[in-house]
């Protein structure tokens, strides 16, 4: 029978095999899901203090090493548009987020170019649903502010989704706000005949938030009825 210290050993491999496959398939662009998947693994076993040392070293490393190839590949990206740009004699960029660190590299050819830069915001940024569940540190949801109140005060105009979010963003910025919801086409198209009895649509997408099992339950009772 294994004594408890083979016990925590094997657990602590365990949780290296899946620290080394979530690193690996990290995006720390916008991708927050697997670092809550790392930290749900640490929580969920307890280490001898010396293992726990070991391994939050290496999460640090591999972070860092993680992070400066994240900034290495923005800046040569960000080399390669700039070109791109100039030889073209391109004036005008779009950005489309979420992911909303596309706008900061909106922001930088901006500063850098001077062009005429549409930020285009499909969702809100600090106010999106799953904001929230990044459990950011008071430093980082400070810094997300900033950023967002910076890109939207640079750019030369906004694209929303909504008028709910237009009203939002009118209270961070005077920079003009363009309404185009989603699903917008100029063409016209032609009506489709609906069912006699019952239709029901959703255009969109059903996030864990979002599932209304209430709607569910009275379907349910309605086919059975019917």
């Amino acid at each position: 029978m294994k004594n408890e210290y083979e016990i925590m050993k094997s657990k602590f491999y365990f949780i290296n095999l899946s620290f080394s496959n979530l690193i690996d398939d990290l995006d720390l662009g916008h991708d927050y899901v697997h670092l809550n998947k790392l930290f749900h693994i640490i929580s969920n076993f307890s280490l001898i203090s010396e293992e726990r040392n070991i391994f939050m070293q290496k999460l640090e490393i591999n972070l860092n090493n993680k992070f400066k190839n994240l900034m290495n590949e923005v800046d040569g990206k960000l080399l390669e548009m700039k070109k791109y740009l100039q030889e073209n004699q391109i004036d005008t960029i779009i950005t489309t987020g979420p992911p909303h660190s596309l706008h900061l590299i909106g922001l930088q050819l901006k500063k850098e170019l001077n062009i005429t830069w549409l930020a285009d915001f499909r969702d809100p940024w600090t106010t999106i649903g799953y904001h929230k569940q990044l459990k950011l540190s008071s430093w980082a949801a400070k810094k997300h502010k900033a950023l967002e109140k910076e890109v939207m005060n640079t750019c030369d105009q906004l694209l929303v989704t909504s008028p709910t979010t237009k009203t939002e963003f009118e209270a961070i910025t005077s920079k003009p706000i363009e309404v185009i919801t989603n699903g917008y086409d100029v063409e016209k198209v032609i009506k489709k005949p609906l069912d006699e009895k019952f239709t029901l649509a959703h255009i969109g997408s059903f996030l864990s938030a979002r599932n209304p099992r209430i709607l569910w339950k009275a379907l349910k009772e309605l086919t059975k009825e019917n």
